[in-house]
């Protein structure tokens, strides 16, 4: 019989997420199924891992269309019984995949976000009832309801800053399980740093490049968080990954804004990791602010949706006509209308963007 995990590793993962309130769920959710199904090749920590890596996935994602929802039941169907080499029965199968589905449910409904908590819930719950039958579902529901209430309040109070936070439970299992490739190479921040950090935005199209970030300086300008630049090189400079001081003044408030535009910049494929510079090197050296502050709870929706908006902006792969030749000194911000329904997940952007600054 073919195992997922040495049993070694198995220990890691119990010893170092035992007080982790995902995994204490993960805990509670096996233990009602295997009472069920007593034959269950799949650990605790085994769904836990799959769970975890999932959920992360949804997070990073958003999964705006519910694609990987509709398609994991039967990937993970599949991917389980090729793991077990057809020794585990059918319906055992059936119940990890299940499990599995009720773990990522229960993650994205502390989500407090109507996305996440509603369409993508809906979306994981259909799909149980649909493959894994509305008899098992209303039996195992019956008995997980009480047990996993119990942990409803600590769920929510993690996701909290688990969703805005860098932290990734993807990775910590990776560290876990294999610590020799894991190792930081990032250099840290040094005291005696001055290093002037800038962002490295690739696009292979310079005049496409120069036009998507010139609309990003306007909006940026129009919102308030940056001073207009002496020179508008100033700006495109600091994000072609050559390190200067780009004479660049944030004027936002709050600061955390800053923190969280940086980082979620930094997470897009379409900007070039490099050593050094992290937010926390970018906004000092460069910005010459004092402190960063990763408390964004601070940031409003409104700013949540700007910062959602300039990501828009900046990707390649959105092709939008030219927008219009306003937003300076018109009294008018043209953005904020457009910029609820790209956050919210409700404009499509090819075609309705288009149709909006047409």
């Amino acid at each position: 019989m073919a195992k997922r995990f040495q049993q070694n590793q198995w220990n890691k993962l119990k010893e170092h997420f035992h007080d982790y309130p995902y995994y204490k769920l993960c805990k509670t959710v096996f233990d009602e199924f295997q009472k069920l199904y007593p034959t269950m090749v799949m650990t605790p920590e085994q769904l836990f891992v799959d769970a975890a890596q999932t959920l992360d996935s949804i997070l990073q994602t958003g999964d705006k269309l519910a694609e990987r929802c509709h398609n994991l039941w039967t990937e993970k169907y599949n991917q389980y019984r090729e793991q077990d080499q057809g020794a585990g029965d059918k319906n055992d199968t059936m119940a990890e995949v299940a499990m599995l589905f009720y773990m990522v449910m229960y993650g994205v409904a502390t989500v407090n976000h109507s996305h996440y908590r509603g369409t993508l819930q809906r979306t994981l719950h259909e799909c149980i009832h649909e493959l894994y039958g509305n008899e098992n579902c209303r039996n195992i529901e019956k008995k997980l309801h009480e047990p996993v209430n119990q942990h409803t309040v600590e769920m929510m109070e993690w996701m909290k800053e688990y969703f805005v936070s860098v932290q990734s439970m993807t990775k910590e299992i990776e560290e876990v399980l294999h610590p020799q490739k894991s190792k930081k190479t990032e250099r840290p921040l040094k005291v005696d740093d001055k290093t002037p950090y800038v962002l490295k935005y690739v696009c292979s199209d310079e005049t496409t490049r120069t036009n998507r970030l010139q609309r990003a300086m306007i909006l940026m300008q129009n919102w308030g968080w940056i001073a207009e630049p002496r020179d508008a090189d100033d700006f495109c400079d600091f994000f072609n990954g050559k390190h200067r001081a780009c004479n660049l003044k944030w004027t936002g408030k709050p600061q955390t804004i800053l923190t969280l535009l940086i980082q979620k910049l930094q997470e897009q494929t379409f900007f070039e990791k490099q050593t050094g510079a992290s937010e926390s090197a970018i906004i000092k050296n460069q910005f010459g602010l004092k402190s960063v502050n990763y408390n964004f709870e601070r940031i409003s929706a409104e700013d949540k949706n700007r910062i959602a908006l300039i990501i828009v902006v900046l990707d390649p792969e959105v092709q939008f006509k030219d927008l219009p030749k306003r937003g300076r000194g018109d009294g008018c911000d043209y953005s904020d209308s457009v910029m609820n329904a790209v956050y919210k997940q409700e404009l499509h952007v090819i075609k309705d963007l288009n149709k909006w600054y047409e």
